[in-house]
């Protein structure tokens, strides 16, 4: 199975950008504890046999061609069957929860 969850920053960038702004003592700790949550339910995912991708905005906005290709990678280990047709010359099936 596959799933994937979409991240739209790089923590360490923000997190330096939050020490200088309003309320750092609140964001810089949420968002910490987010990210140890996005860890656990990738953990408990993956014991359930799903494969994880985490994909962040930025790499979607400079360089699609390579995050298509990343994501392509990760379907070819899943084994699923290919069938023609999609943007690359292949799709996979759509996955149903």
């Amino acid at each position: 199975m596959v799933t994937d969850f979409w991240h739209g920053r790089s923590w360490p960038v923000l997190r330096a950008k939050l020490r200088h702004r309003a309320n750092p003592n609140y964001w810089i700790p949420k968002i910490q504890a987010n990210m140890e949550r996005d860890e656990w339910t990738s953990r408990e995912l993956e014991k359930l046999g799903w494969s994880v991708i985490r994909i962040w905005e930025g790499a979607v906005k400079e360089d699609l061609g390579t995050v298509i290709t990343e994501i392509e990678a990760a379907l070819e280990a899943t084994h699923l069957p290919r069938r023609e047709g999609g943007p690359t010359g292949g799709a996979w099936p759509r996955c149903e929860g």
